[in-house]
């Protein structure tokens, strides 16, 4: 009632025209004032922004310093740990949910789970690993590179990042803001070189300075005269055409063939965002609800003898508009590898952790050398 006679008091005391004027000053300043916070936004994330070359080195780490693998029988892992922030309790804002981040609680439970799982790793040749996070918001400002690195001692490490940003501004009510993250990739034998391979933009400027420059990461290993090629990747998601999803397995495609031709040895693992040729939800024993996710991988993407290898019967992602829940939760395989002609895949296993610690499952293969 107060504000009303306000109003009203207003328009007899200066008149309507008066009050329009106002009103056209008050939205013209609005406009000014968001204008301005966009621009400064855009600037502070263009300096120092993260522009990667299409082709770039990368740096070998070692702690001590690892034999180079002589033996012919080889054991991966591959996992998306999800920077330690969608456990089962999660949902996530980008995909239909409400939350940005888990609690500081949480976030540490689900590192310490992620770690106590790594222990049934250990006996892995190699480790590929995405979405690990380094100083960034959602996880706390922790170093996970750091500290998954130093539960593995003995072996060497290469990290590439795809994602940074100094402030991402949404959602408006609780900003991500600064994150950092990348992909990784440990083993118990030392690269001859590493190197990282950009992705197309998925976005064009200025919105690309807020999303991930996607890649792949590439390290070669001598095997006495010959040469394992391994690669990490970690497509694009929430690629509603599909068009970008196409063209990234397309530049995996020539550059795994180039490789193979050259006679090495290939293996590709990562998070894919996409199904595996073959895959068939009728196939999971697990119990869970399982989808597809269009454009599948298309089953004569390679020349004939190159292998998909994943585990048909159980999952290996989770929707995250909602917490997990068994037999209610949407979940599907996007997480797999593809192996060269000259390998024999002789196991190929998702470990099942239920997405208590995060919204993917590790997946463990053990491949010969022809």
């Amino acid at each position: 009632m107060t504000n009303s006679i306000c109003f009203f008091t207003f328009i007899q005391k200066h008149g309507m025209a008066k009050l329009i004027k106002f009103l056209v000053k008050l939205i013209i300043w609005f406009v000014i004032l968001v204008v301005v916070l966009l621009g400064g936004l855009i600037l502070y994330n263009s300096i120092g922004s993260f522009d990667p070359a299409e082709i770039e080195n990368l740096e070998i780490v070692k702690k001590e310093y690892p034999a180079n693998p002589v033996k012919d029988t080889l054991l991966f892992a591959n996992w998306n740990i999800g920077y330690g922030g969608l456990g089962k309790e999660i949902d996530f804002f980008y995909e239909g949910g409400t939350q940005v981040r888990p609690t500081y609680d949480l976030n540490k439970k689900y590192i310490s789970g992620i770690r106590q799982i790594m222990e049934v790793l250990n006996d892995a040749d190699f480790v590929l690993m995405q979405e690990v996070d380094v100083y960034s918001k959602r996880s706390y400002f922790e170093n996970q590179v750091a500290l998954l690195w130093g539960d593995f001692p003995g072996r060497s490490m290469v990290f590439s990042k795809n994602y940074d940003v100094r402030f991402v501004p949404v959602p408006p009510a609780e900003p991500m803001g600064k994150v950092q993250s990348g992909i990784f990739l440990m083993s118990k034998y030392l690269p001859e070189k590493a190197t990282r391979y950009a992705f197309p933009y998925d976005e064009v400027w200025p919105m690309r300075l807020f999303q991930l420059e996607r890649c792949y990461l590439l390290a070669q290993y001598q095997v006495g005269e010959k040469i394992i090629t391994v690669i990490n990747t970690h497509n694009s998601a929430f690629d509603e055409t599909g068009k970008a999803n196409i063209i990234q397995i397309n530049m995996l495609k020539e550059k795994i063939v180039e490789e193979y031709n050259l006679g090495h040895y290939v293996i590709v693992g990562g998070d894919w965002n996409q199904n595996p040729p073959g895959y068939d939800i009728n196939k999971i024993t697990t119990g869970d609800v399982m989808k597809t996710i269009d454009p599948q991988v298309p089953a004569d993407l390679l020349p004939e003898g190159w292998a998909w290898a994943f585990d048909p019967e159980i999952p290996t992602n989770r929707n995250v508009e909602i917490p997990y829940k068994k037999g209610v939760t949407k979940t599907t395989i996007i997480d797999y590898y593809v192996v060269s002609p000259n390998i024999e895949v002789l196991d190929i296993k998702t470990h099942s952790t239920n997405f208590e610690f995060t919204d993917h499952q590790p997946v463990l293969l053990k491949v010969v050398l022809k």
